[in-house]
């Protein structure tokens, strides 16, 4: 390591971009930390990204341009090229956090973790989204999916050194193949919620969302399998492990079916679908309990199907008298005036909310009802008409 600082080499890969490359080099070059070592590797772009990149330099320290095998074959070049005491990848649509180097790298220094990882900012269309990190939170749960996001990963050049790059099989998720790779091979890894880099979010098509969870099912399973090999499980463990797999995968399934009923407004072109909504609430009316991504997705799909939401509850206080999907955000202590069907729309407080509302003396099913449920009969519904391709 330096003297007095951590060398950090970045790495962009890219490839033909033009439109959104510049931002990301900037980002690098406002860093206020003196130590990067920032590399870029180009798949051998033709509309204008080399000459967006000759412009900065003086801020790169290495430009290679030349075909490659893909994004995980340019990564991989970019590793072998590296000289930092941590390597991390920023895309050529992502973006720093002003100060976020200098950040990270503090936090290194003081947990001295082997790879450590940190929050992200999602955008879209739209412009920033709110989103759920507690899947993100538990490294354990690397063992289902990739629960940390690579652009905002900076790993000691050593793990790669001793545990490969990416496996150049994997043209989705690679990335979560190596990390699991190290996480199975008892690699210290860290989280901070710090949210160190930016990046865009765009229509991953339904093929391509398919194909990656495919993959990332294909990796977790070999994963699982190696590590009965090594009798580091049970049978017992392996069994029960596997089942969990497959439970994530099926849920990530219907998850892509709803955004895609969603989107496309299916409920709302769906008779069968409204009869079954209308039986669930009679009146035509109810509310959400829960104002969270999960709250949202339930506002959509109950409104496209003709049932009008009143309102959102919330325990949390900080978001009562807010604005939620264009509806008041109420307090709980107010349910005893509404006597409409209230929907729990989170998936970790169910059993909470339920205690909460039975006190109230409601009854499930009558008074109130698990989104989830809703999801999985519209999910079924719409299984066979969204054509996944394997």
């Amino acid at each position: 390591m330096s003297s007095n600082n951590l060398k950090i080499s970045i790495i962009t890969v890219c490839f033909n971009s033009a439109k959104t490359i510049e931002r990301t080099i900037r980002s690098v070059a406002a860093q206020d930390y003196p130590d990067i070592e920032y590399i870029i590797v180009d798949g051998g772009s033709t509309d204008g990204t080399l000459d967006i990149i000759h412009q900065y330099e003086d801020r790169i320290s290495r430009l290679v341009s030349e075909p490659d095998a893909g994004i995980y074959d340019a990564m991989n070049k970019g590793i072998q090229m590296a000289t930092g005491d941590y390597i991390t990848f920023v895309n050529s649509d992502d973006w720093y956090n002003e100060g976020a180097v200098s950040y990270v790298a503090g936090d290194i220094m003081k947990r001295g973790a082997a790879i450590s990882c940190y929050g992200i900012n999602l955008f879209d269309k739209d412009g920033i989204m709110e989103w759920d990190d507690t899947f993100a939170r538990d490294i354990h749960n690397i063992r289902f999916a990739m629960c940390r996001c690579h652009n905002a990963i900076f790993a000691k050049r050593s793990v790669f050194e001793m545990y490969g790059g990416f496996n150049l099989a994997y043209k989705i998720s690679a990335d979560y193949d190596w990390l699991l790779r190290a996480y199975d091979n008892g690699v210290e890894i860290s989280y901070d919620d710090f949210p160190a880099v930016n990046f865009c979010v765009g229509g991953v098509s339904s093929v391509q969302e398919t194909k990656m969870r495919k993959e990332a099912r294909t990796i977790a399973l070999l994963a699982l399998d190696k590590l009965k090999e090594r009798k580091k499980v049970t049978e017992k463990e392996y069994a029960e492990i596997r089942s969990k797999i497959g439970d994530y995968y099926e849920k990530a399934k219907l998850d892509r079916i709803i955004r895609t009923v969603i989107e496309e407004e299916l409920i709302g072109k769906n008779d069968d679908i409204k009869k079954e909504l209308k039986k669930i609430f009679p009146e035509g009316k109810c509310s959400i309990f829960g104002c969270g991504n999960f709250g949202r997705e339930c506002c959509r799909i109950l409104q496209q199907g003709g049932i009008s939401v009143e309102c959102f509850w919330d325990n949390n206080s900080q978001s009562w008298g807010t604005v939620c999907s264009g509806l008041e955000v109420k307090s709980p202590g107010e349910i005893e005036n509404t006597r409409m069907k209230i929907v729990i729309a989170t998936e970790l407080y169910f059993r909470d909310i339920s205690r909460q509302l039975k006190a109230l003396g409601m009854k499930n099913d009558v008074d109130y009802i698990n989104y989830n449920d809703i999801r999985h009969k519209v999910g079924k519904r719409f299984e066979s008409v969204i054509a996944e391709t394997a």
